[in-house]
This record gives C-alpha cells, sequence and structure tokens, in this order.
C-alpha cells in the first residue's frame, strides 16, 4: 500500500503495470503518471484496500494497454489531466469498480465500470457501460452503446451522443438539487430506453431526443420541456408532467404514445406524418391545442378515460380522430375533423365543452359506439354520422343548439336531441327499430333553404314535444311512427305504408299530405 507518483518530461515503456492494495481497508495504493505510459496491461487489484490509477497534467499522452480489475468491480481509474487518449479496453475483462473523468479524455476502445462519475467530456470511445450509479456533469461521445444500469445524477446539462446506437437507462434520472439540468441524447438509428422514474427527486429542465430509432419511457417523466426531433416512435408509460411538450419533425407514420397521463401546460405539433396517441385515464393540457401532424391522433383508449384541453383543441390536420371516454374544453371551442379527416369512435364517447364551449365535428362521424355531446353551446354535424358504421346511439343536453348539416344521422339504437336542432341540409334520420326524440325544437337553417327530414326508423318512434318548423321545413317523410305534440310547419308530409302520425296541435302543410298504402 501506498502512493506513486511517475513524472517528468519523457514516457514510460513497460510490459505491464499491476497496482495492488493493501491487506487492510484502509490501506489504498495510488499510482498517479504525469506523462505517456505505454503498456501491454494495466490491474487494478484492490486486495483488501483499494487500487487506484490516476493520469494527470495536462501533457498529451496515450496509454496503450488495457485497463482492467483483478476481477470484477476493482480498481478506479481516474482522469485529471487532459489531452489523455486511451487506445485499449478499459474493464474488458473485469469491469473496473470506478471511472472518474475531471479533464475532456478519449477511449479508442470500450469502457466497463461499477460506477462513474463525469465532470470531463468523453471526447469518444466504443462503448460505455456503467453497472450502478453514474453522476454525469459532462457530455459523453460514443461510436457504441451507452449503458447505465443504476441511477444517473445530472450535476450539468448534458449531451449524450453515439453513432446509431442503443442508449439505456436501467434506473432513475434525476438533476443533482434544484437548478434543473438539460439532457439531450443523440443516437442517430439506435433506440433509447429509460425504465426508471425521470425527475422524481429534482426533474428536468429540457429533456431533448433526436434518434430515428424507438424512444421507451417506461416509467413516470417531469421535466420543464420535452421535445422530441425525429423520432422513430416514442412510448411514454408513465405519468408525464411537463410545462411544454414539443413534437418536433419526427419519423413519418411513427407513433407518440402517451400511455400514462399527461399533465401538460403548452403542446406544439409540428407538421409531419406521425401519429399522437392519449391512452391515459386522466389526462390535461392547459393551453389551447392545435395538432398539425398529419399522421392520426387518438384520444382515449377506453370508455373511462378522460382527456381535458382546458383553452380548445382544433385536431383537422391529422388524417384520423379516434375518440374514446371523455374529451372536454372548459368553455372553449373543439374542433375535430374536417372532410379530409374522419372521426372514428373506439368506445362510447362523451364530448363536452364544460359547459358552454362548442362543439364542431368536421369530418364524418362512423364507429359502432355511443356519441354524448354535452354543451350549452353549439353542436355541429358537418358530414353524415354513422354512414358506414352506425353509432349505437346519440344523445345531446339541453340548452344548446345542434346542427345537423351533413345529410344524416344513423345508429343502431336511440338517438336523443334535447336542445334545439336545425337541419343546414337535407336530413335523413335512421335508426334500426328504435326510437328518435326531439325534445326541442327543430327547424331549417333558413326560410329560402327549407329542408327535408325523413325519418327512417323501421318500427321505432319519432316524438317531437316542441314546435317543428317555425323556420319551415320542405318534406318531412314519415317511414316511422312519428308524434308531434306541438305545431307542425312543413311543405308536404308524406307517411309510409302502415305508419301513423299524430299531430296534437296546429298543422301547417303548404303543399299536401300524402298517404301510401294504408297509412
Amino acid at each position: 500500500a501506498g502512493k506513486a507518483k511517475f513524472s517528468g518530461s519523457g514516457g514510460a515503456t513497460i510490459t505491464s503495470v499491476t497496482i495492488t492494495g493493501g491487506n487492510h481497508a484502509d490501506e489504498d495504493s495510488t499510482a498517479t503518471f504525469n506523462y505517456a505510459l505505454t503498456a501491454t496491461d494495466i490491474t487494478l487489484d484492490d486486495n483488501t484496500g483499494s487500487a487506484k490509477a490516476i493520469f494527470a497534467e495536462d501533457n498529451s499522452v496515450t496509454i496503450a494497454g488495457t485497463i482492467d480489475g483483478a476481477s470484477a468491480g476493482e480498481g478506479t481509474l481516474q482522469v485529471t489531466g487532459t489531452l489523455k487518449t486511451f487506445s485499449g479496453a478499459v474493464g474488458n475483462t473485469y469491469r473496473i469498480d470506478a471511472l472518474d473523468v475531471d479533464a475532456a479524455v478519449s477511449f479508442s476502445s470500450s469502457v466497463a465500470t461499477t460506477t462513474a462519475t463525469i465532470d470531463g467530456v468523453i471526447n469518444t470511445a466504443a462503448s460505455l457501460n456503467v453497472s450502478t450509479t453514474s453522476t454525469i456533469a459532462a457530455n459523453v461521445t460514443t461510436t457504441g452503446t451507452q449503458t447505465y444500469t443504476g441511477a444517473v445524477t445530472l450535476g450539468a446539462d448534458t449531451i449524450l451522443t453515439t453513432t446509431n446506437s442503443n442508449i439505456s437507462f436501467g434506473s432513475t434520472i434525476n438533476s443533482s438539487d434544484t437548478t434543473y439540468r438539460d439532457l439531450s441524447m443523440a443516437t442517430g438509428s439506435g433506440n433509447i430506453s429509460v425504465t426508471g422514474i425521470i425527475g422524481a427527486t429534482n426533474k428536468l429542465d429540457v429533456l431533448t431526443v433526436n434518434n430515428t430509432g424507438t424512444l421507451t419511457l417506461s416509467d413516470a417523466v417531469t421535466v420543464n420541456t420535452l421535445t422530441l426531433t425525429h423520432t422513430g416512435g416514442t412510448t411514454i408509460g408513465g405519468t408525464l408532467t411537463a410545462t411544454t411538450v414539443n413534437l418536433t419533425d419526427t419519423t413519418d407514420a411513427a407513433s407518440i404514445t402517451f400511455n400514462g397521463n399527461v399533465s401538460v401546460g403548452t403542446l406544439n405539433t409540428a407538421a409531419e406524418a406521425y401519429n399522437v396517441i392519449f391512452n391515459g385515464t386522466t389526462s390535461t393540457i392547459t393551453n389551447a391545442a392545435t395538432f398539425s401532424n398529419s399522421g392520426y391522433v387518438t384520444f382515449g383508449n377506453a370508455t373511462g378515460d378522460t382527456t381535458t384541453f382546458t383553452g380548445g383543441v382544433t385536431a383537422t390536420a391529422p388524417s384520423q380522430v379516434n375518440l374514446a371516454g371523455t374529451v372536454k374544453t372548459t368553455n372553449t371551442t373543439m374542433t375535430l375533423g374536417d372532410a379530409g379527416t374522419p372521426i372514428v369512435l373506439a368506445a362510447n364517447t362523451i364530448l363536452s365543452g364544460n359547459t358552454s364551449g362548442d362543439i364542431a365535428l368536421g369530418g364524418t362521424v362512423n364507429g359502432a359506439y355511443s356519441l354524448t355531446a354535452n354543451t350549452t353551446g353549439s353542436t355541429t354535424f358537418t358530414l353524415a354520422v354513422g354512414g358506414t358504421t352506425a353509432l349505437s346511439a346519440v344523445y345531446t343536453n339541453a340548452s344548446g343548439t345542434t346542427y345537423i348539416n351533413g345529410g344524416g344521422i344513423t345508429t343502431t339504437g336511440t338517438q336523443t336531441y334535447n336542445d334545439a336542432v336545425v337541419l343546414g341540409a337535407d336530413t335523413i334520420i335512421t335508426t334500426t327499430n328504435t326510437n328518435v326524440t326531439f325534445l326541442s325544437t327543430v327547424d331549417s337553417d333558413a326560410a329560402l333553404t327549407k329542408r327535408d327530414l325523413t325519418l327512417n326508423l323501421g318500427v321505432g318512434l319519432a316524438s317531437f314535444r316542441k314546435i317543428v318548423g317555425t323556420t319551415s321545413l320542405a318534406d318531412i317523410t314519415a317511414n316511422g311512427y312519428v308524434i308531434f305534440n306541438k305545431a307542425l310547419t312543413a311543405d308536404n308530409l308524406i307517411i309510409a305504408a302502415a305508419k301513423e302520425v299524430t299531430v296534437n296541435d296546429n298543422v301547417t302543410i303548404a303543399s299536401t299530405i300524402a298517404l301510401s298504402g294504408s297509412s
């Protein structure tokens, strides 16, 4: 045990170097090299104490040989001087116990250590493998993989870079204190995976990922800003808490999937062909969100899910909008779909303006599930509902207005309209032998554009509880049983064979009442 320091203007060539610790736990052996060393190998044998090799001084030196522990987890390699290059592998046969980098260093081969403290930049290495904890306060660049099995603590803003190789974290990632740190990872086609929580103790400031491989964050993530740039697919399994999330230039057809709950202040989406999926049970985006991606978007994957866009939401650029559970705003506008963006129900769905936000469905709506629209504002169906796959039911709440502009609504089950209904096109209401109830008024959108209303209900009953045609309808065709409990105004009333229409108030038919067969 003891200390040895090698210095001078030249270097040394030694076939083999062994540094052996003492026979007692407090007996350490340290060799400090202040100049170039060429050796076939260096062995660090802790014995009972510990063995340490220090490469110091700011001079250009090359350590040619390998550096290994005498057995797994023995020896410390410390770099305190700049311009050091290690040509051989470190921890190749037996990983060393500790790597302590205090100054910029280059490793031409692989590095395997039990713990790592990185305060100096690792300019290059074939790979880096740390089996327990890592403290990183400088950038790390490898051509191959980086593996951090234990907890990682960031002491400074850090960039981790590989050449088309994976980076994996087997445990947590935290800033060292409340000076929150940036972590940027660029892996080319390499994948990135984090098993543990990110930011559980001290959150990260900015987490940036740039790769064409996949990104898998298996547990909760807490950051100020999350930026995903050109990822080849992202899955976040736990809760995401962030002030800002930026989805930018992501690979075409890749999916960014949030399987846990999301709590985000601002969500920014770039106009690229990726998919965005929210599968959490309770997710909230505080500020107004516009989805500019041209892949599909999914809000919820089960009836019990709730996705809240407090400041409103617009999703007209995506290729499709998939809905399940509750999607709501807070007195702000919800605009989903357009002529090129169909809406598909993946489970029973409630759309809520909570309470007065307008709901505008600009695309076709299909899916064998129920759709409920709750707002005291307006609900607009711009295109056909249930035209390809009939919905199971449609329900709207009271005190608002429903605009049916798409020509028809088709369900296998009931349709209930608690609010006023305005027809913006000739409209066909279809059920499979089930009832339709209009609990408020029904009108055409303008006196000069009177609209037809056709009721195809099988043996179902259509019940109109309030005035129909204050702004007159054109033709009303009853292919089902119909009851008008208040005044009715239309150009023509056509009653199909074996059907019956009951009017319990004034009737104004400008042209004809036509009966088919035994009506």
